[in-house]
């Protein structure tokens, strides 16, 4: 495997063969950590965020789980700068090094070069002891870790086995105070993932003051943005290990099958308590909230789900400046809007976005184009902003096609579904008055029939006076059984095409036009 050594320094600062100590290197031949059937990455340029305040990290590398003891804070803290100094570094020396990374033949391991005090910073840390952080380092060279992918099935697999850091080294002589690193090439594939980065903020993760309470936050934020607005259901075992590594917690019997020995106390010693660090922190515009999944009387599996604060908003975006806060307003973004924007995005890449958007609202101009809609449009490019893609001139001209197209289907998609309605109240409206229409005993019959089914228990507490023309709620699942169970009783009560199906609606109001 070769290797690549950090960008050459200046030829003024010529390199002395003593600049760097290395302590440690560990074999490079380490097995992949996922086959290629479990782990796709993409094949594009790799994305780096746009400033220290805000960066991304993989959801492989946030769950990573010591195979012995625990992980400290400033090891967590450091764990992450690491990764985010990779990433800005990879970054710099341009998309042909990824390519190269991915080589089947012949990958590279890229040696890094960083100052211990721009680690600290990146991770929050607010102690850069040159010492501390290089003992700190020898724990994560050491630390041998399960990592795993969590599926779209929630899934979750602690089988692969691996290391973090394969080398690092101490700065000499004129490179006292800073550290060469490498990471192990299969890892590093993974933090480069820019599919599966979730986003953290140093401003948040700065204020957590426990190893417990910031693995929490690590693990359970990428969810908060979620359509459900609820975290992957997880086994028991799996968020006791993600939070505390190994402990007496977990226990594995004969068959070496892990199970839980004292949740009780771990909920009450470790859990709440790193839920109650996260909940107060003042820049997040939400809480979470814990969800216990039990099978009989006994907790399997967690969930978190998040709760908007109510009186408490988020503190930094009121502290963005008005050249900032204005234009948001006239997009249509109410505060709360802003405080969601607030904790996605930095102010940095905010403003980057609004001036990109000025620049390419003039363009649409000089071809006498209009904007389609100005909110969805800045957000397109702040989403291309966030992802580390370059302006280009054709640009707006790209992000006005695809807002119209996005547009179009939208309206679609709503005229569809009013006709859906329009098209379910015509068929209520006929099948009510075919049935009360029917003899009476003829009517009755089919109730008979129809409370006798198993689908019935559904209906029954919508008829609150029996069986009249307001019970339209049980009339709906009466006519949806017919259907089913009797299609025969239900063709006699809806004979015709337009009283059956959407298209037979549509085609008849086609008719009534003409």
């Amino acid at each position: 495997m070769a290797t690549i050594d950090p960008p050459a320094v200046p030829e003024t600062e010529p390199l002395v063969k003593g600049d760097f100590e290395y302590l440690v290197r560990r074999d490079l031949q380490q097995a992949s950590l996922f086959s290629p059937d479990q782990l796709a990455i993409p094949q594009h340029d790799v994305i780096v965020p746009q400033r220290l305040r805000d960066f991304k990290k993989p959801v492989a590398a946030l769950h990573s789980v010591p195979l012995q003891g625990s992980q400290s804070l400033n090891s967590r803290k450091l764990f992450d700068a690491l990764i985010l100094h990779a990433q800005i570094d990879v970054r710099s020396r341009g998309p042909g090094l990824v390519e190269r990374l991915r080589s089947p033949t012949e990958p590279v391991m890229p040696i890094f070069e960083a100052r211990i005090a721009d680690l600290c910073q990146m991770g929050g840390m607010s102690n850069s002891n040159p010492v501390r952080v290089m003992n700190d380092l020898r724990e994560l060279l050491d630390m041998r870790l399960s990592w795993n992918i969590v599926g779209e099935d929630a899934k979750v697999d602690f089988e692969m086995e691996g290391h973090f850091l394969t080398q690092i080294g101490r700065g000499m002589n004129r490179k006292a105070g800073s550290v060469r690193y490498s990471i192990e090439p299969s890892v590093l594939l993974l933090v480069l993932d820019p599919s599966s980065w979730a986003t953290l903020s140093l401003e948040v993760l700065t204020g957590l003051k426990s190893s417990s309470a910031y693995a929490l936050y690590s693990n359970c934020w990428r969810y908060a943005r979620t359509d459900r607005q609820v975290t992957a259901a997880l086994p028991l075992v799996t968020w006791i290990e993600l939070l505390l590594g190994q402990s007496r917690f977990v226990k594995s019997d004969a068959e070496g099958r892990k199970y839980v020995d004292g949740y009780g106390q771990f909920k009450q010693r470790v859990l709440l308590e790193a839920m109650e660090r996260v909940n107060s922190v003042a820049a997040l515009s939400h809480t979470i909230e814990l969800v216990e999944l039990k099978k009989g009387r006994r907790v399997e599996r967690l969930q978190f789900r998040f709760r908007r604060k109510v009186q408490q908003r988020m503190q930094y975006p009121v502290t963005w400046p008005d050249e900032v806060l204005q234009p948001l307003a006239g997009f249509g973004y109410t505060e709360d809007d802003m405080a969601a924007l607030g904790e996605a995005h930095s102010v940095s890449a905010v403003q980057e976005a609004l001036l990109r958007f000025s620049a390419a609202r003039q363009r649409l101009l000089s071809k006498s184009m209009k904007m389609t809609n100005p909110r969805r449009y800045f957000e397109g490019i702040l989403q291309n902003v966030s992802r580390g893609e370059q302006e280009a001139t054709e640009e707006a001209e790209q992000l006005e096609v695809q807002i119209r197209e996005d547009e179009a289907k939208a309206k679609d998609a709503q005229r569809a579904q009013r006709n859906l309605q329009r098209f379910q109240d015509h068929r209520d409206a006929r099948f009510k008055a075919a049935l009360f229409a029917l003899p009476e005993a003829r009517r009755r019959e089919v109730l008979q029939a129809f409370e006798a089914s198993a689908a019935f228990p559904g209906a029954k507490p919508l008829l609150r006076s029996g069986w009249d023309s307001a019970s339209r709620g049980a009339l709906v699942l009466l006519c949806s059984w017919l259907e089913k169970a009797h299609p025969e009783i239900h063709l006699e009560l809806l004979p015709e095409p337009q009283d059956r199906t959407l298209e037979g609606w549509l085609n008849w109001r086609v008719e009534q036009v003409d």
